[in-house]
């Protein structure tokens, strides 16, 4: 008989905790590879001189905290961030190279259908364009006057488009828009047009699967105290406005591009000239954005293309719409939503005023409109214009360039980055499973609640079993798996110029034609386009779809591996499967039905029941603080938490439950763990699903992280398992030890 391990061998106070598993015998420890590697991950994270049951969150993270060094260009580091950061310089070294190293490096072929000659070849021509983008974007020294011409050559049209064509008005033309308008990185349809106006195209509120288009102030102003330009400064706006378009002239490269100027037709200007320009931009900008916070921004005008012309001529709507939306697109019925309609009246009236003595005026609004395309494109243009104003902070150029990539070519590269870090199909599949066995289990709990009625329950039910999961990457519109489909999807985009700045404009109108090709089509709840790319470690609920999306990146270690046992499968990703599944019925996400319609589906006697349990969250989390370096406490705020909160806990109640079943069934793997053999699988559970939350900020950062949404990691970590009973359990916590309150002071919903 082989000889019995027992935890005493381990010398740290808490290394067995009360949560030690039964006396093992060395034949049931796993030694393969895998289970040494995970194991060694989990011992250097925790620091098992601290009392799980005074604080769980130092327990499992600790060490991690003591050890991690936070990358210069981040103002914080995670747990989660560490090994997409590997996979990201993984992805750099193969655009440096060649086709054929992403191909060595693919995890399966098939899942990715590059085991055939066909596939093979086709996918070597997409992965030439991302290339290609990146080459440029690292050689954007190499051809800078081809770059610079055709800067020139667009800020003389958009000068031609918004004073020629009629002078009694300041009008922004469809060629203008086309111009000034940029696709915004975010998890939706956004198209933000010169710091005029945000343009979102997002599911009718009566028909899901169709697409409108609202209209509202630029969404930089929405979290801005002031206008942005206000916080820039002034003499860096005028450098960078002047080593483009002054009459500086001490270098070749000034001289070179005086004459690029003038073969344009551009005016130079002078420096008094570039200040004005500044003023005016300056002005226009403090003016919108004092209009934007004092008009009400919750309601909204319906307009068709023919009302909207009279109201707001300002803008070529209908022209803007028809050149960009599809022409065999039905657009007859097409409404737009403006918001904040006062904005716009407002910026309508400034458009017309003809007199340049005025503090606002239409000459002002061109102004502000040029100084924004300036600031937004001049550090594409080359490595002077970066230094000037720079995109970035900190970020070495190769670094940026991957970035960009990931970014802006973000379903196609969000391909490859796929092909090198999971395991395509297999991963997707087993994910998939595991989600339906949380979502499972959340419909279990919710058929338990007592204090719901019987069509709220049914409601909520009916709800959850509508909703969709998109695991992983994108299967249609485009199918991330196949190269076919991915060469389809990038028709229309010629990336191929010998600069940077020509690339990108074609990487923008190209990502602007896919966006306007949403309209008049049918969206199905799991479709990708503006909402979600493989590469970005992210996890959501889309609340206007009820469908809940998890990225590749995501599904990565700590949170997730093929080789991890179920048991630590389930503490990382699924404690985030099950926190988006609960995210449908937070304070927010109740409000929407299966339709994801926004509508009240409660009973007036269940909605004061739940509200009365939401307080509970509100309460206990508004009584922690956390503590800076320099021992100033700030306090948590429950109500802007609290939906992130009610995921929290109920996402960890619903996926602990499922790993139980899962481990009831007998059909999972929970081998037992070289050095961690005295914990049980449920205790490596919990440990697993504190280490998600590890977390180094930045000095000085702890005041703001107050103002987000989630509460910081160590509170949100510290609190979920206070709530649980299961963990105390688990855990032997006394009644009334930090980790293990009175059940008079624990929180939840179902």
């Amino acid at each position: 008989m082989a000889p019995v391990v027992d935890s005493g061998v381990f010398t740290a106070p808490y290394a067995s905790a009360a949560a030690a598993a039964a006396a093992v015998s060395l034949n049931d420890i796993c030694f393969s590879s895998a289970c040494v590697q995970t194991a060694a991950s989990l011992l250097q994270s925790m620091d098992m001189n601290i009392d799980p049951c005074s604080d769980f969150y130092q327990y499992t993270c600790g060490n991690w905290i003591r050890d991690a060094i936070i990358p210069e260009d981040l103002a914080g580091f995670g747990v989660i961030e560490s090994d997409s950061t590997h996979h990201k310089d993984k992805f750099r070294t193969i655009l440096d190279g060649s086709y054929f190293d992403l191909l060595t490096a693919t995890q399966s072929r098939s899942s990715f259908q590059v085991d055939t000659k066909d596939g093979i070849n086709t996918d070597k021509l997409n992965f030439q364009v991302v290339k290609n983008y990146y080459t440029s974007c690292i050689d954007i020294e190499s051809n800078g006057n081809e770059a610079l011409s055709s800067f020139f050559n667009d800020m003389d049209e958009l000068i031609y488009e918004t004073t020629q064509t009629n002078r009694s008005q300041f009008q922004l033309t469809a060629r203008a828009t086309d111009l000034v308008s940029y696709p915004k990185s975010t998890d939706a349809i956004v198209i933000e047009v010169g710091g005029l106006f945000t343009m979102e195209i997002l599911p009718k509120e009566n028909d899901r699967t169709t697409m409108t288009i609202i209209v509202y102030p630029p969404s930089e102003f929405s979290d801005a105290d002031k206008a942005p330009l206000q916080d820039e400064d002034t003499e860096k706006l005028f450098g960078l406005t002047s080593s483009l378009l002054g009459f500086q002239n001490a270098t070749d490269r000034d001289r070179e591009r005086v004459s690029l100027l003038e073969d344009t037709g551009l005016k130079m200007m002078t420096d008094p000239e570039i200040h004005a320009m500044i003023g005016d931009a300056i002005s226009v900008q403090s003016r919108l954005h004092q209009l934007s916070k004092a008009s009400d921004d919750s309601t909204f005008v319906s307009y068709s293309l023919d009302e909207i012309a009279d109201a707001l001529p300002f803008v070529h709507w209908a022209s803007i719409i028809e050149s960009n939306v599809p022409q065999d697109r039905d657009i007859s019925d097409l409404y737009l939503q403006i918001y904040n309609v006062e904005y716009f009246q407002e910026l309508e009236y400034y458009s017309s005023v003809d007199d340049p003595t005025r503090k606002l005026h239409k000459d002002a609004i061109v102004n502000y409109l040029l100084l924004h395309k300036i600031y937004q494109d001049a550090s594409k243009l080359d490595a002077e214009m970066r230094r000037i104003m720079p995109d970035t902070p900190f970020q070495t150029r190769s670094n940026l360039c991957v970035e960009k990539v990931l970014e802006n070519l973000n379903l196609v590269s969000g391909r490859f980055y796929s092909m090198i870090t999971s395991h395509g199909e297999s991963d997707r599949i087993k994910l998939g499973e595991m989600a339906e066995a949380i979502k499972e289990s959340l419909g279990n709990r919710i058929k338990k609640a007592n204090w719901l009625d019987k069509a709220t329950r049914s409601s909520a039910i009916k709800k959850l079993d509508a909703m969709q999961k998109s695991i992983g990457y994108s299967t249609s519109s485009p199918d991330e798996r196949s190269p076919q489909d991915i060469h389809r999807f990038l028709r229309g985009l010629e990336a191929d110029a010998d600069n940077f700045y020509d690339n990108e404009k074609a990487v923008v109108q190209w990502t602007l034609q896919i966006y306007w090709d949403t309209i008049g089509r049918k969206i199905s709840p799991s479709e990708w386009i503006g909402v979600a790319t493989p590469q970005v470690v992210n996890a959501f609920n889309l609340l206007s779809k009820n469908s809940i999306f998890v990225s590749a990146a995501f599904a990565q270690k700590p949170n997730y591996d093929r080789y991890y046992p179920d048991y630590l499968n389930y503490g990382g990703i699924g404690q985030t499967l099950g926190h988006e599944y609960s995210h449908a019925f937070d304070d927010y996400g109740s409000q929407y039905d299966e339709f994801g319609i926004e509508r009240n589906w409660w009973s007036e006697e269940t909605k004061y029941k739940y509200m009365e349990k939401s307080q509970c969250f509100i309460d206990q989390y508004s009584k922690a603080s956390i503590t800076d370096e320099r021992g100033r406490k700030y306090r948590i705020d429950g109500s802007l938490t609290l939906g992130e909160n009610i995921a929290d806990n109920e996402g960890l109640a619903a996926t602990y439950d499922a790993y139980l079943k899962s481990k009831e069934n007998g059909k999972g793997y929970n081998p037992i763990l070289p050095g961690l053999q005295q914990f049980s699988p449920e205790a490596l559970f919990f440990i697993n699903a504190g280490r998600s939350f590890c977390s180094k900020p930045l000095p000085g950062s702890i005041k703001d992280s107050i103002k987000d949404e989630h509460a910081p990691d160590a509170i949100r970590a510290n609190k979920v398992f206070q709530n649980s009973k299961e963990f105390a359990q688990v855990f032997k916590c006394p009644i009334g030890s930090k980790m293990n309150p009175a059940n008079t002071e624990k929180c939840s919903i179902w």
